[in-house]
């Protein structure tokens, strides 16, 4: 509230007060108002957090222009186009934001030209109990089954369709498995 109320002393600044007091709090992947909105409400965040007051909105939102502008070019790029979700140089749009629903707490790296989600919540499932009393399970994974082998083919194998919000039934029946077992061994201890 106090950076939309912050005087607009120049044209850029007029610009991304307008796009902050339109922002509808959403960070969909088409979401414009959601770079700037995020870098905004997370400074606030990361005062709440370090137990200081809220923090001076002018210099925070002066930060959050020049750092939407570095990242995204103009003031309200496509959040799917600045927050990223892979691993190298794989990576797809992806939507969520701190403490959301779908948290995607992100970061620039090093040498990136976008921000990248560095942690929230990575694993989702759906539980459905069906009226005949079965029950259907559908989730993701942020990654793969096998997120520390980058020589895995499960490495990044889910990281897409976690971007794309697309849901899998999981293997828990010996019939969903038919197919799909690469490998069996056994895990004991002599």
């Amino acid at each position: 509230q106090q950076v939309v109320s912050l005087p607009k002393t120049s044209d850029r600044i007029a610009e991304a007060i307008d796009i902050l007091s339109n922002w509808d709090r959403a960070t969909d992947k088409n979401n414009r108002g959601a770079a700037l909105g995020v870098c905004v409400l997370a400074a606030e965040w990361q005062a709440e957090s370090g137990g200081s007051s809220n923090p001076d909105p002018q210099p925070i939102l002066d930060d959050c222009i020049e750092q939407t502008l570095d990242i995204g070019g103009r003031l309200d790029p496509r959040w799917g186009d600045v927050n990223r979700h892979g691993r190298d140089d794989t990576h797809w749009p992806v939507a969520g934001g701190p403490d959301t629903l779908r948290a995607i707490y992100s970061r620039r790296l090093d040498g990136d030209d976008h921000l990248t989600a560095v942690a929230g919540d990575g694993l989702y499932y759906l539980i459905r109990w069906m009226p005949d009393g079965d029950m259907r399970a559908l989730g993701t994974h942020q990654y793969g089954n096998d997120m520390t082998n980058p020589d895995s083919p499960h490495y990044l194998d889910q990281a897409e369709d976690f971007t794309n919000e697309v849901l899998h039934q999981p293997l828990y029946s010996d019939q969903d498995r038919i197919g799909r077992i690469t490998r069996r061994y056994d895990v004991r201890s002599d």
